[in-house]
């Protein structure tokens, strides 16, 4: 079924989170579903609520699915085969590519606002030259990190970003969409969306150096909250 070597493999009731692979205004909810049914090239999930009819999903549609296995979320492209609703609502998909490895979940997200630059993946190895996205983080970890844009992204896109953290040289890593939701009250006029990266690929010494800056933000963060 979906793997990655076979580190990965989902099994009957494990939980996973199915969003819409290209999210626009009226399709951008994500699902939680446990999977009832392994098929031979996918699987049968039963959502935790009713789909919504604006939202619904369709057949054909592409999804991203991720899912967690022993610390690791994972993430496959997949297509909607089959949609049931009664009293519960079901959706097969069919998976369209082998789980990736995304992020250690280990990581603890602190609200953090630092300058960051997202850049579209041309390929594997190349970015574009201009930045999709200048802006600043919502929250960041040594996992991943969250912003606002004014558009959906396609989740499960590759990016290259550049983060550039006070007094330092600017930390590059790539990362991938994992999630988009759109806000009913748009922050600014340029915010109607927050968007939830994972790094896929980033060095050591460069996530170290994330989580000690972020370290003294989390223990004051602790501390204020403990003496209330």
């Amino acid at each position: 079924m979906v793997s990655e070597d076979q580190i990965a493999c989902l099994q009957i009731n494990d939980m996973a989170r199915i969003a819409f692979r290209n999210p626009d205004k009226t399709r951008n909810t994500t699902y939680l579903g446990y999977v009832k049914e392994l098929l031979p090239d996918g699987c049968l999930f039963e959502l935790t609520a009713k789909i919504d009819k604006q939202a619904l999903i369709k057949n054909g549609d592409q999804l991203f699915i991720t899912f967690i296995i022993q610390g690791w979320t994972y993430g496959f492209d997949a297509v909607a085969i089959e949609i049931q609703q009664a009293r519960k609502s079901f959706v097969s998909v069919r998976s369209a590519g082998p789980a990736r490895r995304i992020q250690r979940r280990n990581y603890v997200r602190i609200v953090a606002s630092i300058d960051i630059k997202v850049f579209e993946m041309q390929s594997e190895a190349g970015r574009s030259d201009m930045p999709v996205i200048d802006t600043k983080t919502i929250n960041l970890s040594g996992g991943g990190f969250a912003i606002h844009h004014l558009s959906p992204i396609s989740i499960g896109s590759l990016f290259e970003v550049e983060i550039r953290i006070p007094e330092e040289v600017p930390l590059l890593a790539k990362a991938r969409a994992v999630w988009c939701n759109s806000l009913e009250e748009p922050v600014t006029e340029s915010s109607a969306y927050r968007i939830g990266f994972a790094f896929v690929n980033i060095q050591e010494v460069a996530r170290r150096r994330i989580i000690s800056h972020l370290l003294p933000i989390r223990l004051t963060h602790h501390h204020t909250t403990s003496c209330r």
